[in-house]
């Protein structure tokens, strides 16, 4: 009988996560375009430089580029690390 009872309740639960609905909103996707409020001052700038593909004046991408790594270059930038090569280093 309890063999049964937790097949009931296994099955339930099942159809419970099968039936449930997403609750972020479709038109809450993320944007590819970032903008200042979702990065500082110095990240934007680095940011439209690297747009623009002036790429010497961004340290992040000098240092990167010694490596082989210049294609990570803009998501240092969006994670603060784009001139402040410092806080990069304190990481490792």
């Amino acid at each position: 009988m309890r063999k049964f009872e937790e097949g009931l309740k296994e099955k339930a639960h099942l159809s419970k996560i099968r039936q449930a609905k997403t609750t972020i909103a479709s038109s809450l996707k993320p944007s590819g375009k970032l903008t200042a409020s979702k990065v500082g001052a110095e990240a934007q700038v680095l940011l439209d430089l690297y747009e623009n593909k002036n790429y010497d004046s961004i340290p992040a991408y000098k240092l990167l580029r010694t490596m082989g790594l210049q294609q990570y270059t803009k998501g240092f930038i969006q994670r603060g690390y784009g001139i402040n090569l410092g806080k990069l280093a304190l990481i490792s």
